[in-house]
Formats: C-alpha cells, structure tokens, sequence
C-alpha cells in the first residue's frame, strides 16, 4: 500500500480503537499541550499566553486533541500487546 493509504488506514483503525474504548483529550492535557508548545514557540520577549492565543485562533486545538487521543490509543495498544504477547 501507498505510505498515503496506510497513514489513512492506520488513522481509520485508531480512530475506531479510541471511540469504542472512549479515549478522549481532557481538556487539561490540551491545555498542557498548548503550554508546552508556547514554551517552544517563545522567545525571551514573548507573551505564551498571547502565543497560546493564537494557537487556538488558528484552530490548533482540535489538531492537539486529535494528537493526544491518538497518543492515548497508541498507549493502550501497546500495554496490551506486553501484557498479552504472542
């Protein structure tokens, strides 16, 4: 398969994987993300908040919690597979 296809592929399985075990972003660890990302984006002089801001305004929310739900079905996965290894 297409690297395109599989990544679609992939995100389609854990997509199902967090809906049917109820994986969900708290809205704390979104928020968390957006720190650690202004502390990343900041420089000396800047605001986090004012960069915190306007990440949400360019719509980066929905793409954290996508990320951290996908991080949290990854996690699960992988505790599984160790506690029940073939």
């Amino acid at each position: 398969a297409e690297p395109a296809h599989l990544g679609v592929k992939t995100d389609l399985v854990l997509n199902a994987i967090a809906l049917k075990e109820g994986i969900e972003a708290e809205e704390e660890e979104v928020e968390e993300e957006f720190t650690l990302l202004a502390k990343g984006f900041a420089g000396e002089d800047d605001n986090e908040e004012e960069i915190v801001r306007g990440l949400r305004e360019q719509g980066y929310g929905k793409y954290l919690s996508d990320s951290i739900v996908r991080r949290k079905t990854l996690e699960l996965l992988m505790a599984e597979n160790q506690a029940h290894p073939e």
